[in-house]
């Protein structure tokens, strides 16, 4: 079962760090995907960050709450944004309980 939400706005300044928030139901390994679009952000399984398929424009600028991805934090954080940054982004986790999928727009200022 996929599970939707409605899409979450953020604004953040331009060249400022800026979080964009994912949450879901913790139960045992997680899996997570940030894409823009079909651009891969940022993936984690396996207990830590893949950085194979990430996208070079998001190379070094994107991490997780790893500590707090335990109980449910998919939060993805994306330092010194950049106007290019903005856009629609989504939030896949998959757990054993099933599949979710979350939309942050990102919207720059600044």
């Amino acid at each position: 079962m996929l599970l939707h939400f409605l899409d979450t706005q953020v604004t953040c300044l331009f060249h400022e760090d800026c979080i964009l928030p994912c949450s879901f139901i913790p139960t045992g390994a997680v899996v997570i995907h940030w894409y823009k679009q079909q651009i891969p952000v940022h993936s984690y399984y396996y207990n830590k960050d893949q950085f194979g398929l990430q996208n070079k424009h998001f190379s070094g600028r994107t991490c997780l709450f790893n500590l707090q991805i335990a109980q449910g934090n998919a939060s993805l954080v994306l330092r010194k944004v950049k106007v290019q940054d903005r856009g629609r982004y989504k939030c896949y986790t998959s757990t054993r309980k099933g599949n979710q999928e979350t939309f942050v727009n990102l919207g720059v200022k600044g």
